[in-house]
């Protein structure tokens, strides 16, 4: 399994175009009317791991149906696959374009800043090619109880109007559900909260374990107790090195903080690249993901150099604070900027790094479990 994100993983987005161009018109007009005796809503559970209620009124796209919506589409889209699609769910007698359908991929995509920014990047590119979209906006959210990426846009299709559509990107352990609501953009006030409810129901069931061990999982609920603790040092850090100092007094000041902090750091980065170490000996049967752990060992490698620096400047700061009051004045040009001039080294070398890493996470991370790209930024 890869973790990528490419236009055949996000081609089945216009599936809901696709139906709401011609495709549930198709077939409205013979769809059996639904009784006006108040029914139960129903659940639709998937033998691809997931299940989800739907209202009364409400239905599955049967056999026939999809063979009227295959010779719809013959005349609109050519390079559409109708497979792809799990299940879709209409309301024939409401509205023939309110739908709702759901793909399972078979690739993990996290619901993360770097694969939101990818998936708005390839799904501008993708609705532009067929109909513009107006008004998309992408963010992350929740489905229900899930991590999402979510996208809205309304559309002028031919045959169909003024279209309002959404989709929600949902990573499970080991597949990602991708659910698209379509709905004429004229009743988006009564459909938009029908579509909440549903997405409120989704749940996912069976999935293949995304851990090779139990092992796994419990390094992993260890990092994430580390993480707040982990957060608030470095958001010390931060604050420390980011400080203006105007005096000597100042910068011993800044000095004796950063060295208290750094001590806090330095049991954190020991017991981090010890659950690294942990980690890779888990995956060490597969060889896809080996690259990713040297990338991340090598960042690593260059963080520890890091450190050394800024103690450097902390020894500098001590060695001034006997020396003569002129020396003291140019605390900057003696430590600071020697500090500096070396941190600036470093910096090509973790750049470069990072778009390897994200290179290598896209190819191959796909049987790495979601909390461990989460946890590496990915």
């Amino acid at each position: 399994m890869q973790t990528h994100i490419s236009t055949i993983l996000w081609r089945n987005r216009t599936l809901v175009s696709l139906f709401a161009v011609a495709l549930l018109t198709a077939i409205a007009s013979a769809a059996p009317q639904s009784s006006p005796a108040v029914a139960q809503p129903k659940v639709y559970k998937s033998a691809k791991g997931y299940h989800l209620t739907y209202p009364s009124g409400w239905q599955i796209l049967s056999a026939k149906d999809r063979v009227a919506i295959g010779k719809a589409d013959s005349q609109l889209h050519h390079n559409i696959d109708l497979s792809d699609v799990d299940v879709l769910i209409h309301a024939p007698s409401t509205d023939p374009i309110r739908s709702i359908n759901v793909n399972v991929s078979p690739n993990i995509v996290p619901a993360t800043q770097y694969y939101l920014d990818k998936y708005k990047e390839l799904l501008s590119q993708q609705l532009s090619a067929s109909t513009p979209p107006q008004n998309l906006v992408v963010r992350l959210t929740k489905a229900g109880r899930y991590d999402a990426i979510l996208a809205t846009w309304t559309s002028d299709m031919p045959g169909a109007g003024r279209v309002w559509e959404e989709q929600f990107v949902i990573p499970g352990n080991s597949h990602t559900f991708i659910v698209t609501c379509t709905s004429e953009a004229d009743s988006l006030a009564v459909a938009a909260p029908i579509f909440a409810n549903i997405l409120s129901t989704f749940q996912i069931d069976k999935e293949s374990p995304p851990m090779g061990s139990g092992r796994i999982h419990e390094i992993l609920q260890e990092a994430k107790s580390y993480q707040a603790a982990d957060a608030k040092t470095g958001a010390a850090l931060q604050e420390i090195l980011g400080r203006q100092t105007l005096t000597f007094a100042e910068f011993e000041k800044q000095c004796a903080d950063l060295q208290a902090t750094l001590a806090k750091s330095d049991a954190m980065e020991k017991r981090k690249r010890k659950m690294l170490s942990d980690l890779q000996f888990e995956f060490r049967d597969d060889s896809k993901v080996q690259p990713i752990f040297n990338l991340l060992y090598q960042m690593e490698d260059i963080s520890n150099k890091v450190e050394p620096i800024w103690h450097g400047m902390i020894a500098c700061s001590g060695i001034l604070a006997s020396a003569e009051q002129n020396k003291q004045e140019a605390y900057q040009n003696i430590c600071v900027e020697p500090a500096h001039q070396q941190l600036s080294l470093l910096v090509p070398e973790m750049n470069r790094l990072g778009r390897q890493l994200q290179t290598e996470v896209q190819k191959n991370g796909g049987s790495l479990p979601r909390d461990f790209l989460q946890a590496i930024g990915q």
